[in-house]
């Protein structure tokens, strides 16, 4: 029989993987196909290659051995005679290839750590997610070929269940006191009441109803152990998946066969779009990539295109790059910076080179192999085949994106996977000298450095000479202007530089004003990284300001923003002076008052920081500590990497248990906070932006009326 569908997923049991197809009509397949583990053994020199095959041969759970050529290394210039040995089944692998390296018989193995799955989809010869057309024979795989659809904007038709537990405490065997269940849009849909028991029963009904083929929840590895270990006390044989789990495995891919668990915070981020790209990429189960750190990503499809250009994988280990202080101080120079012109700019272009780094690796094909005189290239270096095609594909979606509505989901999934894309493509860079990667050569990464700093000079140069101004540059941008020069003017620029230096480079922000900051501590020097400014089109773009602050109360980002749009509303940089300045004082003025007088709701003044440690482990009373204290004190569970919000009460309090109170124990009514610390915060934010014009605190309070002394005691709370 012949079904056409998406690989959801794959694991191995024993002897056996197991599939499971997404199928055209939305039902689910399971499917088996044989397996058995393999890997390489490289003999002792000397040893007698078919003596060895014959000896090895009698192990009891070794049902094959061969001999083949392998290259050994990335740079190897010859293949050589390796053993392949087959290992029969899963369970025994471990054992055997531990067995072949205690013999003393081989200086090597090879291909041994991979997970199970990894191999399998390796030896298969494509991803996870993919669309795939099977023939079987009453669940038994025949066979399984690649549909391509490689263009689709469209995920695979992947449902989810977004569910969310209230645990009494962390404790995994704490009881669950309620439920609730989302919808598509992310908003609750039904809230699981009543006795434990109950709630388990209703969330099986709901997964079996449902038949989801993502299972999400905000700590989706927690919350389905927990399930499962609240299920063993009532005696509940509870299915999250879609097979039976055995008693023994209390890891989440296993506690969900047949679905994938996913945590809340990667799927509102990817979304079912982003976590194929992330699956396709990395070949493991969609469970794995979806969660892995970058490094683990990346080293999976390392070994998979070492492989497909004839080199066995190394054991994983920490590499050793040996170099005195002086040559690290002349190779390791990081990025090129031309520190910012601080001030009010007007009519100002800033250049992007589009993936700067990935184009340096593919186009001047820096690799770990690829340095030094007399090392062989196979197809060019192992990292430009590495990233070829996810960076095609991240500029495709990136750009298609550009001509779609925003609010269409079209543009929600080019948005994803680029973004899932651009988040391997980063680290890609910085992996390539990083002592965790088992290919790993700093000289990769300082080459790519040196060639990103040359490229970013030979800009700056070509700008100058064809008379723009440069205000700015840092590793991979460059903020130029010049005197009536129109987008055309500025995008003939970037064509010329793109031309001359070999990678790409666009105009990707046209600003009608912009504004360089000065560094808080010092207003005479300036700071990179941190600007603002109105674009050409009207919108607002910036930079390391409070706008971009996670931990700034929403009201603070409001404000912030708005008086950006006073500010430059303005024809030309002398009304900024004359009269946007004055109208953004006093807008300034304004908020303070309304700040002093209580009108701002208590929610929109919410300081959110996440605890770096335990709550009980610091030594010093931050607000945000204090908070999670508070939190512990009132019944709540609280661990380190946790988001604690506040607001400030009485900030310079002596008592640090007066200064905050956390949010979570406030009720709506609530209506006391700390008037003169929110002031300060509006103060700062609004420095920050008018800071450069040579206003300060002081000239943004001149004029202010003076306050009774009954307004000074209730803008305390009193």
């Amino acid at each position: 029989m012949r079904r056409t569908g998406w690989l959801l997923d794959a694991y191995i049991r024993g002897r056996e993987a197991v599939l499971w197809l997404k199928l055209d009509d939305g039902s689910a397949l399971r499917l088996r196909d044989g397996y058995r583990p393999d890997f390489y053994a490289r003999p002792m020199e000397g040893e007698p290659v078919e003596e060895l095959v014959s000896v090895l041969s009698e192990h009891p759970h070794v049902v094959e051995v061969g001999v083949e050529e392998w290259y050994l290394s990335l740079d190897a210039v010859e293949r050589e005679d390796v053993l392949h040995v087959h290992v029969d089944g899963a369970g025994f692998f471990k054992r055997v290839v531990e067995d072949f390296r205690d013999s003393g018989l081989f200086r090597e193995l090879y291909n041994t750590d991979f997970l199970h799955v990894q191999r399998y989809l390796y030896g298969l010869g494509l991803p996870a997610t993919s669309k795939v057309e099977a023939e079987h024979d009453d669940g038994r795989l025949m066979s399984l070929s690649l549909l391509d659809d490689s263009r689709e904007l469209r995920p695979p038709p992947f449902t989810a269940l977004v569910f969310s537990l209230e645990p009494s405490t962390k404790s995994l065997y704490g009881t669950i006191e309620g439920a609730t269940v989302y919808d598509g849009d992310q908003e609750p849909s039904e809230r699981l009441e009543g006795s434990e028991r109950e709630l388990l029963d209703r969330l099986q009904d709901l997964v079996s109803s449902a038949d989801p083929d993502l299972l999400v929840s905000p700590e989706v590895e927690s919350d389905l152990r927990r399930l499962h270990r609240r299920a063993e006390v009532h005696g509940i044989g509870l299915r999250m998946g879609r097979e039976e789990v055995p008693g023994s495995l209390d890891y989440a891919p296993c506690l969900c066969r047949g679905r994938v668990p996913v945590d809340l915070r990667l799927y509102h981020e990817w979304g079912v779009a982003g976590i194929v790209e992330r699956t396709r990429f990395t070949y493991a189960s969609p469970a794995f990539a979806a969660r892995w750190a970058a490094g683990r990503t990346i080293d999976s499809r390392q070994c998979l295109e070492a492989m497909r250009r004839g080199v066995l994988v190394p054991r994983h280990g920490f590499t050793v790059n040996v170099s005195t202080a002086l040559e690290t101080m002349m190779r390791d120079r990081g990025g090129f910076i031309i520190s910012p012109e601080a001030g009010l700019h007007w009519n100002v272009a800033e250049l992007d080179y589009e993936s700067m780094y990935p184009h340096i690796i593919l186009r001047m094909d820096v690799s770990y192999e690829t340095l030094g005189e007399g090392r062989p290239v196979v197809d060019g270096g192992l990292l430009g085949a590495v990233i070829r095609e996810p960076l095609e594909r991240r500029l495709r979606f990136k750009h298609l994106k550009r001509r779609l509505p925003v609010d269409s989901p079209e543009w929600a999934w080019c948005e994803q996977r680029q973004r899932a894309l651009k988040g391997v493509l980063v680290c890609t860079y910085g992996y390539s000298g990083c002592f965790a990667n088992r290919w790993g050569n700093v000289a990769a990464f300082e080459e790519i450095n040196r060639v990103a700093r040359e490229r970013l000079l030979e800009t700056v140069d070509l700008a100058r000479r064809r008379g723009f101004r440069v205000v700015y540059a840092d590793t991979d941008s460059v903020f130029v202007k010049m005197p009536g020069a129109t987008r055309r003017m500025y995008e003939e620029l970037a064509e010329a530089v793109s031309t001359r230096v070999g990678l790409p480079i666009a105009v990707d922000n046209h600003y009608r004003f912009l504004v360089f900051v000065r560094r808080e501590t010092d207003p005479r020097l300036d700071v990179a990284k941190r600007y603002f400014g109105a674009l050409v089109d009207g919108g607002l773009h910036y930079r390391g300001i409070e706008l971009r602050r996670r931990d700034a109360p929403s009201f603070v980002k409001d404000f912030q923003e708005r008086l950006m749009g006073i500010l430059f509303d303005a024809d030309s940089t002398e009304e900024v002076w004359r009269s946007s300045l004055l109208r953004a004082i006093e807008y300034v003025r304004e908020t303070c008052s309304r700040v002093r007088r209580g009108e701002v709701d208590w929610r929109e003044l919410a300081v959110s920081k996440r605890l770096g440690k335990p709550p009980g482990s610091y030594g010093s009373r931050l607000p945000h500590v204090v908070a999670a204290e508070q939190l512990v004190q009132g019944g709540v569970d609280v661990e380190s990497g946790e988001l604690v919000s506040f607001i400030y009460l009485d900030a310079g309090n002596r008592n640090p248990w007066r200064r905050v109170a956390p949010t979570a124990l406030l009720d709506d009514g609530w209506r006391r906070y700390d008037r003169e610390a929110y002031v300060d915060l509006v103060m700062d934010a609004a420095e920050t932006l008018l800071g450069v014009f040579g206003v300060d605190r002081d000239s943004i309070t001149q004029g202010m009326q003076q306050m009774t002394l009954s307004e000074v005691m209730s803008s305390r709370g009193v």
